[in-house]
């Protein structure tokens, strides 16, 4: 028995660190600010985008939340299962088995949600050229309506920065 379930604790981590590698990360390609510092992916380094000036005329409080990947639930199930087939002995010890490893996923992808939430903003911008538009980033800075801010785009990425 012991075999079966290290077997299956093997396999249910290696798929997790798999679902890991090939899960894709967010990488922002500009500068994000936490306190005082600004910060920059390496894909940002010698990139060259475009500008546009603007001013908040709407600001809401989001939260952001990044998909789902199944590591809570995989990890969560086979903590669960192995605890699990510690209860009893036969038939009650494989019932405590698939109970701990539906109760652990469970735990675990709950878990795991809540840990890839963010605070975020939606942004509502009047550029100077006359044109709105909408934006969600990350919440690095109190916006405000009022707030002159710069709109860089770099690529298919867009994020507003104080007006510096």
């Amino acid at each position: 028995m012991f075999k079966k379930t290290l077997k299956l604790t093997s396999i249910v981590l290696s798929l997790a660190t798999i679902n890991a590698c090939a899960s894709p990360q967010y990488d922002p390609t500009v500068a994000y600010r936490i306190g005082g510092a600004s910060f920059v992916s390496q894909r940002a380094v010698g990139q060259a985008g475009h500008v546009k000036i603007g001013t908040i005329i709407a600001a809401r409080d989001v939260v952001i939340q990044s998909q789902n990947g199944s590591i809570g639930s995989l990890a969560g199930a086979a903590i669960g299962g192995l605890a699990g087939s510690k209860v009893g002995g036969g038939s009650g010890r494989i019932a405590g088995s698939i109970l701990g490893a539906v109760a652990g996923g469970m735990a675990g992808s709950a878990i795991e949600r809540n840990i890839r939430q963010s605070n975020g903003v939606e942004l509502i911008i009047q550029l100077d050229d006359g044109r709105q538009m909408s934006l969600i980033q990350e919440k690095d800075f109190p916006y405000r309506t009022g707030v002159k801010v710069t709109v860089s785009q770099y690529g298919r990425e867009f994020r507003a920065s104080p007006l510096m």
